[in-house]
């Protein structure tokens, strides 16, 4: 235990240290960009809960640490500290609960040791418990596998618009860093914060930030790309009129410099829920592409 406890305090220090170092700070970009309220973290709690164990697999996670060994128990504290660590974070915003992922090896292991110990002489009773636990991942599951099917047909439809933003843009401003920032190759301004230290600290929460004016003339983007859940409304001149997006992404698009300086490019439909809307400089529209 002393040992185990060396190595993990070294990985920490090393770490932390490694941070400073580089970044200036001993906490991640992420703490800052990220910070989320209690109450949305309980109530992702609480899904992720429901969703990944349909209770019952909580229940048995409780009679494997009651019933196990010491290290069984140890196992069922470090699940409650993962759980109230996400709980303090304040959650995430994308589907699938992936702040719980990590820890469900341990939860199965410890739900299995309550269906062993317990019901050893009713094992129909432990075989049921089980198929209990399963039903509710099983059917929420079943309800993704469409979108898990679209999800690469999505990616190919936003290689023709990677490929534009390389050849007609230098500097572009968004939410979606990962793929589109990345395949493009293009200089990337980071509207939740992320990746950029300085957006990171400015007021608001995770995909609320209340991006300076100054700094966002400061990098001079000349295509914003924000996204909208519904079909955007759009005028005849290319004026942005109304969409549904982070409220970052409104706080931007209502920045005066925006409003006068960019039109509406083009609108890609990348899943019928998730619509990106192109706005480039008006004076970047009669540049040749490089």
């Amino acid at each position: 235990g002393v040992r185990a406890a060396m190595i993990a305090l070294l990985g920490i220090t090393s770490v932390t240290a490694f941070r400073f170092i580089c970044f200036g700070d001993l906490l991640p970009l992420a703490y800052y960009a990220k910070a989320g309220s209690i109450g949305f973290g309980l109530r992702y709690g609480i899904e992720a809960l429901i969703l990944s164990t349909s209770l019952v697999g909580m229940g048995l996670v409780i009679l494997g640490a009651r019933h196990g060994r010491n290290g069984d128990r140890v196992l069922a504290a470090a699940l409650v500290a993962h759980l109230c660590a996400v709980v303090l974070a304040g959650g995430d915003w994308m589907p699938g609960y992936r702040l719980i992922v990590p820890v469900l090896p341990v939860y199965a292991a410890l739900a299995g040791i309550g269906v062993v110990r317990v019901f050893r002489r009713r094992r129909w009773l432990g075989l049921v418990m089980l198929m209990l636990a399963g039903s509710v991942p099983a059917l929420d599951l079943a309800t993704r596998i469409p979108d898990l099917r679209a999800a690469g047909r999505s990616r190919d439809s936003l290689r023709e618009f990677v490929g534009w933003l390389h050849e007609n843009a230098r500097v572009v401003a968004l939410v979606d860093v990962g793929y589109i920032g990345f395949s493009s190759r293009v200089e990337v301004v980071d509207l939740a914060g992320l990746t950029d230290a300085r957006i990171a600290r400015m007021p608001g929460g995770h995909l609320s930030k209340r991006i300076s004016v100054d700094y966002l003339k400061e990098r001079s983007p000349d295509v914003i790309v924000l996204h909208s859940v519904a079909p955007p409304d759009v005028a005849a001149d290319g004026r942005l009129r109304a969409f549904d997006g982070f409220a970052v992404e409104h706080h931007v698009a209502k920045m005066p410099f925006v409003r006068a300086g960019f039109r509406v490019e083009r609108v890609i439909s990348y899943t019928p829920n998730y619509h990106y809307i192109v706005l480039r400089r008006v004076e970047s529209r009669q540049i040749t592409p490089r």
